[in-house]
């Protein structure tokens, strides 16, 4: 731990080899004064010489004119009258179980094919030899989305 007395001699020697020229209290000074000297800024005379299409123009280019500044291309537009997308089995709001070719018109659906074939599963071959009470599990499995729907089906009848 260093005392008091060996902080302050290491300020006195850092304020000695800083010295007293008051560089910390006013800024550096380098050249003349700003406000005695002109500023160069560059002029329409100075910037014709780059105005052509070339910096260093010869005989078969000093003719070239460049392109006006606001030349773009137009912009490429596009109609497209419908889109058609799979709401399938891959996407999470479908579940799983069900598979929609959708045609589009911006955000209205002109047209769906639904596809259920996904909803099969085997479970046909599952139940063949069970009864009734003990095949309703299976049918809640179909569609966890609306199980009540698949359970009424086969209850029916009975």
């Amino acid at each position: 731990m260093r005392s008091a007395k060996g902080t302050m001699a290491a300020l006195r020697a850092l304020w000695r080899l800083r010295g007293p020229s008051g560089l910390s209290a006013a800024p550096a000074r380098l050249g003349p004064a700003p406000a005695r000297s002109r500023q160069w800024q560059p002029d329409t005379e100075w910037a014709q010489q780059f105005a052509g299409a070339i910096m260093y123009p010869s005989k078969a280019t000093e003719k070239w004119v460049p392109p006006p500044l606001n030349d773009k291309d137009p912009v490429a537009h596009k109609k497209v009258s419908s889109l058609t997308i799979n709401f399938g089995p891959q996407h999470p709001a479908a579940h799983g179980v069900l598979r929609l070719v959708l045609e589009l018109s911006g955000e209205t659906v002109k047209r769906c094919d639904p596809h259920v074939g996904l909803l099969h599963r085997g479970t046909e071959k599952l139940i063949e030899y069970k009864t009734y009470l003990q095949a309703l599990p299976y049918f809640d499995r179909l569609d966890y989305v609306s199980m009540m729907c698949n359970e009424q089906a086969p209850v029916s009848p009975v």
